[in-house]
């Protein structure tokens, strides 16, 4: 399912996404260029949560922004196809030729973003309403960086995130995902 429709129709596993998903759905409707940058107040998002085949590490970028590990993702940037632009992110930014979906949307956050500056011109703080999809990479594959927004690539157990991640309102976010990942996992065997 693609578009609006997608997070309609996405079942709130908590209170935050309760209310996020209210707030995006109020957003989608008083802003008709929500899937562009456009939207300078939030736009929207997809990432990848990519693990390994084991379940029990997820590969994780530095991100130069934010000198932090962080997910691989992005702007829709007018696709309105979440899991085509997630899973997109992921090999343009891991250099993985190849990811197996095995999720359909796992968590839905509507997240801040502070002011920055990227790739020499500032941007203002905004919102990003963010769909992520887990998928499934082989931990030995090759990786590469891509150097306009990441330094480094690592394959992270899950209950190492709070070592590698400096972004501490993340953590919280990812701490989610990792137990959806683990129960999904449960439910795949």
């Amino acid at each position: 399912m693609i578009g609006i429709e997608a997070i309609k129709n996405y079942i709130p596993q908590d209170k935050q996404e309760e209310e996020d998903k209210k707030y995006i759905l109020e957003m989608a409707e008083t802003h008709s260029n929500i899937f562009t940058r456009d939207c300078l107040e939030g736009h929207m998002t997809s990432t990848g949560f990519v693990v390994n085949q084991e379940h029990n590490k997820v590969l994780m970028a530095f991100h130069n922004i934010y000198q932090s590990y962080s997910w691989t993702g992005g702007h829709n940037d007018g696709d309105e196809n979440w899991a085509y632009v997630a899973e997109k992110e992921v090999l343009e930014e891991t250099g993985l030729e190849e990811v197996k979906q095995i999720s359909s949307i796992i968590s839905l956050d509507d997240l801040p973003v502070e002011a920055h500056i990227k790739r020499g011109k500032p941007v203002i703080a905004h919102r990003h309403f963010n769909v992520t999809y887990v998928f499934e990479a082989d931990e030995e594959a090759a990786l590469c960086i891509k150097e306009d927004e990441n330094s480094a690539l690592k394959w992270i157990p899950f209950d190492e995130i709070e070592k590698w991640v400096s972004e501490k309102e993340m953590i919280v976010v990812y701490k989610k995902i990792i137990e959806r990942v683990k129960n999904l996992s449960h439910s795949l065997r």
